[in-house]
């Protein structure tokens, strides 16, 4: 196929690429995003059943999350609080339940009106329906002083600067640099956590919300699988989103699924679970997020390293992922912040220099 140029390319279509292609176009400048999957969204994914939405990737944002915020406000999307329940349950390792009274949360936790996803599908909006490539993996990128060649599964691109949005351990493992990326930050991003990638949401509809006629929105558990579950309807429908213990991601959809109705029947009775609809993600199989780590990586591990924010290839190439944000690296507002300095940085380069491809 015919090569394609494009002064800016970014890699990845979840919000902190989305987010950057939006404050580019801004400035006139009509960056195109090359996406693995055959999605938008990234690391946010929204499901919807009967008018209740689940969210499989990032859910929660507070007040302090300024940037994410901002962007909420300026696409007119709204807000709303999450319920918590009066009543909690906390399960023991043996399976006994604890009722308890929930204290009041230290500060309001919120979801975004419509699925998180709405956000997606605004900045998405905001584009021309030619800056978004889908099914496009890249596999080789060649920098020779001047432009970048990139090279996916199906096509070769060009352009002057290139921002991958990817984990920083995912572009470093999937992705083959000419000339190789600095050793620093190939160990670096080896050593950097992907944000969610251990986790297993898990998320269940229900024709009825048994759990909130009793007061309960919260559920802590011992025993397992699940490990957190909290209250996830909205006005329309009915669910429940929470979190599986990581270890359960050998095993295949369907016993995770067995084994998570079961301990759902302990805590509820088996006739309301038996009218749900079960679905998971576990991101750790999801192969455009997640690569393995060469070793034992921590939670938050290197997220936020201002090594990752170096320019790379004469400044041409950036790292503009959540995990690389100064401020909570790894979360919404992370990918936010990411993407709006990463677009100064853009905006200052191209106002210095001419940019011939």
């Amino acid at each position: 196929m015919e090569k394609q140029s494009r002064e800016v390319i970014i890699l990845g279509a979840g919000l902190a690429g989305l987010t950057l292609a939006y404050q580019l176009k801004k400035q006139g400048i009509n960056a195109l995003i090359l996406e693995s999957r055959n999605r938008i969204g990234g690391r946010i994914h929204t499901i919807e059943q009967d008018g209740a939405t689940l969210e499989l990737g990032a859910t929660w944002f507070a007040d302090k999350h300024v940037n994410l915020l901002s962007l909420l406000d300026e696409l007119g999307i709204d807000k709303f609080d999450q319920a918590y329940g009066k009543i909690g349950v906390y399960e023991l390792a043996h399976g006994e339940k604890q009722l308890f009274e929930l204290p009041q949360q230290p500060e309001a936790t919120y979801r975004v009106k419509g699925g998180t996803s709405a956000i997606i599908e605004s900045l998405a909006s905001k584009l021309d329906k030619d800056q978004i490539a889908l099914n496009q993996k890249v596999e080789l990128v060649s920098f020779d002083g001047d432009a970048f060649q990139i090279s996916t599964n199906n096509n070769s691109f060009k352009s002057s600067f290139l921002v991958s949005t990817l984990p920083p351990n995912l572009t470093v493992s999937q992705i083959q640099f000419k000339p190789a990326l600095p050793d620093y930050l190939i160990e670096l991003a080896q050593k950097t956590h992907t944000w969610m990638g251990e986790s297993i949401k898990v998320g269940f509809f229900s024709p009825t919300p048994f759990w909130m006629e009793k007061g309960i929105g919260t559920v802590y558990s011992q025993r397992g699988p699940i490990t957190e579950l909290y209250d996830h309807s909205n006005e329309n429908g009915f669910a429940l989103k929470g979190f599986i213990h990581d270890g359960f991601v050998t095993l295949p959809k369907d016993e995770r699924e067995r084994a998570v109705r079961q301990q759902l029947s302990n805590l509820f009775g088996e006739e309301n679970i038996a009218k749900g609809t079960y679905t998971d993600t576990a991101w750790k199989e999801e192969k455009d997020t997640y690569a393995n780590y060469p070793q034992f990586v921590v939670p938050h591990q290197n997220n936020g390293n201002s090594q990752l924010r170096k320019g790379i290839f004469n400044d041409r190439m950036l790292l503009a992922g959540s995990e690389t944000a100064p401020s909570f690296p790894g979360y919404m507002d992370g990918a936010v912040e990411a993407a709006i300095s990463t677009s100064k940085k853009i905006i200052d380069l191209l106002s210095t220099e001419k940019v011939l491809l």
